[in-house]
């Protein structure tokens, strides 16, 4: 039956959450792509997730955003040693 596929997979709008984001931060491919996820993050209110901002510090990071991994550290509102090591591997990797 055509377009059966369809109801069975979308019988709601399905939002993504901070498992979501964090996984597919670590998929995205080259800066702009990634400053267009995290768009979307903070648009979702998730930008304040410790899972989201550990993983956005991973990956701007590794795709030569220290600034920009450096921004969203300094954003934090409570201390975290899992995105604090995120932080510290970060520009240890760059340099």
């Amino acid at each position: 039956m055509p377009g059966s596929s369809t109801r069975i997979f979308s019988p709601e709008v399905i939002y993504p959450n901070m498992f979501t984001y964090s996984s597919v931060l670590r998929a995205c491919h080259g800066l702009p792509n990634l400053r267009q996820l995290h768009s979307w993050i903070i648009k979702s209110g998730l930008d304040s997730d410790v899972f989201v901002q550990s993983a956005l510090i991973d990956i701007y990071s590794k795709w030569g955003g220290s600034h920009n991994a450096l921004s969203v550290f300094d954003e934090m509102v409570t201390g975290d040693s899992i995105v604090s090591n995120s932080i510290i591997g970060g520009f240890c990797s760059d340099h």
